[in-house]
């Protein structure tokens, strides 16, 4: 049986205080935006595939490159509001 924690990020408070944490919030919300859009279209390729349908695949590759493209630049602004925290190294 599977159970569902109906708790995400995106209802956790952020204190109005610190604008940069709160500009920062806004934009880790909208790079999660993009990597479930990715996630979809990952989804539907397989759907395509299965239709010989090899233009929409295409198709969906581009967008899915366009999706990175968003996130990456994002992830650049984001840095801008974080507080200088910076991505661990392996």
């Amino acid at each position: 049986m599977k159970r569902f924690i109906k708790a995400a990020a995106h209802e956790a408070m952020v204190l109005e205080s610190n604008s940069d944490q709160l500009v920062a919030s806004q934009i880790a919300l909208n790079i999660k935006g993009e990597w479930d859009a990715i996630e979809g279209y990952q989804k539907l390729i397989p759907w395509l595939e299965e239709q010989g349908d090899k233009e929409s695949v295409g198709q969906i590759i581009e967008i899915i490159s366009d999706e990175l493209n968003h996130a990456e630049v994002l992830r650049a602004m984001m840095k801008k509001y974080d507080g200088g925290i910076e991505t661990a190294e392996d």
